[in-house]
């Protein structure tokens, strides 16, 4: 990314990163984004504000001459006075939302620092208990206010490089008022007079001062102003602060589009703002869940007594110096600011869920000790004991720091439609502050009546906030604001019309049109998208957890299954003109039987899931073609063939009304029907090459071998009519049709390869060394991981075509595949799985290949030249699929399965040698291996009916019969969508560390001469 053509990185979404970007890459450098963000800090002042509120109650408890001005109130009225703030908030969480909705985030956040401003001064210029616990209650109220709408404004205002890192960073800036506020108290506490109390009451206006003036330069929020439908403001706003003033810019356009198509959907969807859209989806009631348990959580996880009864707590282990206190404290507040700061930066690396489980998991065990140790002291008054506790003390926040500081609102906000986000923010401060005022009413007459013993209360919540958090938190890593909604509500059918939905013919404004550039294709040409066009094929935009299927066949509802979680109600999928179809040209009288609304959600299927596996027909342009005057019957195959290879790939299962008319061979035989009668052999094209290729795909998985088999060799063959062998016919053709049609050759020669190799087949296609490379700069997440597939077959040919083969020119190959460079984070899973485990495989294949004409030595376990190869490699292979679920294994079809069989089947072989040494003395061995592949390999649905009888044969002849097969059997021959385990792999860590090298000669004896080639392979 660099100047004004940058690329726009998002932390809320991958997207972002395709779109060119009018700002300077350093922001401290770009006037528009400059502005924005000292705008968005002066927000952080809310958070800051409350902050201080919290630091300053322990400031205030430790110095005398405040005391004496509450007038040594009972434990009862003490308690009520320092939850006034939160005896103001609760009841103002509410009303707040609806002001935020109706009539703007920054009028909410101007009159909630108003009234905090007017409280301040008013509880310097009074005293006693009474008018601090008035002035308490204002704050409350106004913080309520801010609150309610600085978190979603900030939000929302946010530039999408920088949105995760500002939304996480808003509470961990509370730090910054509770380093003043304890500075403050420290340095007042030695003024004899009641200005060291009254000069910290007075500060406490200083924030919400800061966010008055912030407000002069900060806009407000354009999902607001599209909402009220003033969506020119909003595009103006949106073209200042986040491309300098371009309203063309592409990122502005994208962000504009998403956020109108998300706005219109969200009212479809719910047709109302009103408190009860949260009940009305599962969706709703599970982030309503989630709002008011986090309101709770970060209030009840035992820092309410460290926050607000530092002084007692610390006088109980025996500290009862003021200076002292006031000085823990003051090192609390900067060591809890750096780590909570620490945290709002890793949330977006790591992800929340696993920093929600550090954070909890640590907080229980440190408050486990610092009780221990507060019951030593308090029995047996060992002062040892009593500086422990302050040292667990830090260690406890610590781990609250990390999760419970940055994502108390940064969670929530995310969450949240902007439909429901004020309201739903709402209901989540609303809880944190009725929390609060219980713990900061009951927490000092429990301290006083049981002292230590209260902290068992705290030990209880916190262990049970960790499963709470592992069931119900989802991950929201790597989503935008709109995307997060997938993970709730399933909705794929409005997921894919927000993504697919252009509005190129559609006014969004008043006067303004929003286009996007979505560069046509000549007809029979499947066709590439530019590189400004946004492929959402991340494996996290959907879904991964199933839904019951168990059920389906008895739904009055129509409803189709998809593996990976895509599992939604064909009303939801189908009526989609609602969206899309009604608004684009389309033919009043369809020529084909299978109706377009049909073919269309498995087309997005594709996009989203299939794309990057097969990277060759662009689901837009292909729409483009179908939706004419005259649909073209050549687009019309070649959809009806990726929707045939999408079902069966991904194993998708057709119930209700419906029937046939979605049934993988009707499609089929539709597309067989037409092919006669438009004699596609005689003027072929790319779309014929590439249909027959997904004709091939989907008959494998109908076990219709030699049909399949058949229809690859008519690709390969329509390739090489269409010259796509030759080096020169790239350059005779456009920039577009010539990545495309590199894709499909590359894609044909890794699957040609593959075929041939597992079914013992001759390869006819080869590479010249002419050959272009494959541009991956437009989608370099999708392609990066196709050239890296295509890179290791090229060497597994190169190699098997060698006359010779020498030890060296092993080891040369498998170094080759070893370098292959690691996928990142933003590969998704099924590009993962192919690549790991077709690594594997070649390996194995090679290793097979030279086993006649290459002497193996034992040497080390990850030698290829060694006879125990397979072992090892069967172990590299586990370490590797490890985390992944079996569904993502699956959807890579028969051919996965073959793989992982191969494999299976040779460690089999290698334990067949010497069964005497099967079961290693160390802690896994062989046998373990064994066992473990052939659990997965089990566990998918459906099961190959050859392979697995061959397979439990195999077994069975090495005496795995009680501890394996009946497994196998439950699990394979059952329906798919029952007695199935739905996690991921989970092979046991142990497995990738354990070396097995260490027992390897005395599995297979120092100088080994098995006849290896003579065992049935």
């Amino acid at each position: 990314m660099g100047g004004p053509s940058g690329v726009a990185a998002a932390g809320g979404s991958e997207i972002y990163k395709t779109l060119r970007n009018n700002v300077n890459p350093k922001w401290r450098q770009d006037p528009g984004l400059r502005r924005l963000n000292i705008g968005v800090a002066t927000m952080f002042a809310s958070a800051a504000a409350n902050g201080y509120d919290g630091s300053l109650i322990n400031g205030l408890l430790a110095i005398p001459r405040f005391n004496a001005n509450l007038g040594d109130p009972s434990s009862n009225l003490l308690g009520l006075t320092l939850a006034g703030i939160s005896l103001g908030g609760v009841p103002s969480f509410i009303p707040a939302s609806y002001v935020s909705d109706y009539m703007g985030r920054r009028f909410t956040v101007f009159i909630g620092s108003f009234i905090m401003l007017a409280a301040a001064v008013i509880q310097c210029a009074t005293s006693g208990v009474y008018a601090f616990l008035g002035t308490r209650i204002m704050l409350g109220v106004g913080l309520g206010f801010s609150q309610t709408a600085a978190p979603p404004l900030t939000t929302e205002i946010a530039h999408p490089k920088h949105r995760a890192n500002v939304t996480n960073l808003f509470q961990a800036t509370w730090y910054w008022g509770s380093i003043l506020s304890a500075s403050i108290s420290l340095g007042t506490l030695f003024l004899q007079n009641s200005w060291s109390w009254r000069i910290p009451c007075l500060l406490q206006g200083l924030f919400p001062a800061i966010q008055c003036l912030g407000l002069l330069i900060v806009p407000e929020s354009p999902r607001w102003l599209i909402s009220k439908g003033r969506d020119q403001e909003a595009l103006d706003i949106l073209a200042r602060y986040h491309a300098n003033g371009d309203k063309d810019d592409e990122l502005v356009q994208y962000e504009f589009q998403e956020i109108c198509q998300a706005i219109e959907m969200e009212k479809q969807a719910a047709k109302s703002t009103g408190w009860s859209t949260f009940l009305a989806t599962k969706g709703n009631r599970h982030r309503l869940l989630i709002c008011v348990l986090v309101g709770f959580m970060i209030q009840w996880a035992g820092n309410g007594i460290v926050s607000y009864y530092l002084a007692p707590i610390l006088k109980s282990v025996g500290i009862t110096s003021s200076i002292t206190q006031a000085g823990i404290n003051l090192a609390l507040q900067f060591y809890n600011a750096g780590l909570s700061f620490a945290g709002a930066l890793a949330a977006e690396r790591y992800g929340r869920r696993p920093l929600w489980l550090l954070s909890a998991s640590g907080m229980l065990a440190s408050f486990i000790v610092v009780t221990a140790l507060s019951a030593t002291f308090a029995e047996h008054g060992i002062k040892a004991a009593g500086g422990a506790t302050v040292a667990f003390l830090f260690i406890f926040y610590g781990f609250y720091d990390i999760a419970f500081t940055p994502l108390s609102i940064a969670y929530p906000v995310e969450i949240l439609p902007f439909n429901l986000r004020s309201k739903g923010l709402s209901a989540n401060l609303t809880t944190v502050f009725a929390a609060g005022f219980f713990n900061q009413y009951v927490n000092p007459i429990a301290l006083e009546a049981i002292q230590w013993k209260f902290y068992f209360v705290y030990i209880a919540t916190l262990a049970a906030m960790i499963p709470t958090i592992y069931f119900v938190f989802p991950e929201t890593k790597g989503r935008t604001l709109e995307e997060i909604s997938l993970v709730f509500d399933g909705e794929v059918a409005q997921t894919f019309a927000f993504r697919q939905a252009s509005f190129a013919n559609e006014k969004i404004s008043g006067d303004k049109e929003v286009t996007t550039n979505v560069e046509t294709q000549t007809s029979g040409e499947a066709g590439l998208p530019p590189s400004s066009v946004p492929e959402p094929y991340d494996d996290e935009l959907v879904p991964t957890k199933l839904q019951d299927t168990t059920r389906l066949a008895d739904d009055h509802t129509a409803k189709f299954s998809l593996p990976s979680g895509l599992n939604v109600g064909y009303e939801e999928v189908l009526n989609v003109s609602q969206y899309h179809l009604g608004d684009r040209p389309q033919s009043s009288t369809w020529p084909f039987n299978i109706s377009l609304a049909l073919l269309e959600p498995y087309l997005d299927i594709y996009h989203y899931k299939l794309f990057p596996v097969w990277p060759v027909v662009n689901k837009e342009v292909l729409m483009m073609r179908l939706q004419t005057a005259e649909p073209d019957p050549t687009a019309y195959m070649l959809a009806s063939g990726v929707c045939a290879a999408t079902m069966l790939q991904l194993q998708l299962s057709v119930f209700g009304a419906l029937g046939d008319a979605l049934e993988p061979s009707v499609m089929l035989a539709e597309i067989e029907d037409l092919r006669r009668i438009y004699d596609y052999r005689e003027s072929p094209t790319i779309d014929h090459l590439s249909t027959s290729f997904f004709m091939h795909v989907a008959y494998i998985h109908l076990d219709r071998r030699t049909t399949s088999t058949l229809l690859l060799r008519e690709a390969i063959t329509l390739a090489y009519m269409l010259d796509l062998h030759r080096p020169s016919h790239y350059d005779e053709i456009a920039d577009a049709d010539r990545q495309n049609h590199l894709r499909m050759f590359w894609l044909l020669f890794i699957t040609e390869r593959a075929h041939a190799t597992q079914y013992d087949i001759p390869c006819i296609m080869t590479i010249d060394p002419g050959m272009p490379e494959l541009d991956t700069e437009s989608q370099p997440y999708v392609l990066s991981a196709f050239i890296m597939l295509c890179r290791m077959f090229r060497s597994f040919s190169d190699a098997t075509a060698r006359d010779g083969l020498t030890p060296d020119n092993l080891l040369s190959f498998n170094n080759q595949l070893l370098q292959i460079p690691t996928l990142t984070e933003h590969h998704n899973d099924l590009q993962k799985a192919d690549l790991s485990v077709t690594q594997q495989w070649l390996r194995l294949m090679f290793w097979k290949l030279a086993i006649n004409k290459v002497i193996m030595t034992v040497n080390t376990n990850d030698d290829i030249r060694s006879v125990f190869f397979p072992i090892s490699l069967a172990k590299d292979l586990l370490s590797n699929i490890s985390n992944m679920s079996i569904d993502t294994l699956e959807a890579h079809g028969p051919g996965m399965e073959l793989k992982l069989f191969e494999v299976t089947n040779s460690v089999a072989d290698m334990i067949t040698l010497n069964p005497h040494q099967a079961i290693s003395t160390f802690e896994l061995g062989p046998q373990d291996i064994l066992v473990h592949l052939a659990h997965i390999i089990g566990r998918f649905r459906g099961g190959n009916k050859t392979l697995l009888p061959l397979l439990q044969s195999r077994l069975s002849g090495i005496g795995l019969e009680s501890s394996i097969l009946p497994r196998i059997t439950d699990v394979t021959y059952d329906s798919p969508d029952t007695n199935r385990e739905k996690g991921s792999i989970e092979s046991n860590e142990a497995l990738a560390d354990h070396n097995l090298h260490d027992h390897a000669q005395s599995f297979y004896g120092p100088e080994i001469a098995y006849d290896v080639a003579s065992t049935s392979w």
